[in-house]
């Protein structure tokens, strides 16, 4: 699975007060959302095991019917990235 969710090189409540300790856990909880929905979406495709970032530039490669969900979760991966 090339999408990982990697632990932050700082303690969850480091960036207080500038961002509550609840606002990055929420932050994790959409990240790792959006990068299992990614490898779930992609499972089985052409597109299966490339960098977000070629996925997100080869939209047209995906069925039609999975490339807006593809945009979404995959765009959704690559910003909380």
């Amino acid at each position: 699975m090339p999408y990982t969710l990697e632990d932050y090189p700082w303690s969850i409540d480091a960036l207080e007060p500038h961002y509550p300790k609840k606002v990055i856990e929420v932050h994790r909880l959409h990240h790792k959302g959006y990068c299992t929905k990614s490898q779930a979406a992609l499972a089985g495709t052409v597109l299966d095991g490339k960098p977000i970032e070629y996925v997100i530039s080869h939209l047209e490669l995906l069925p039609v019917g999975l490339r807006q969900k593809v945009r979404n979760v995959g765009g959704g991966y690559a910003n909380h990235t």
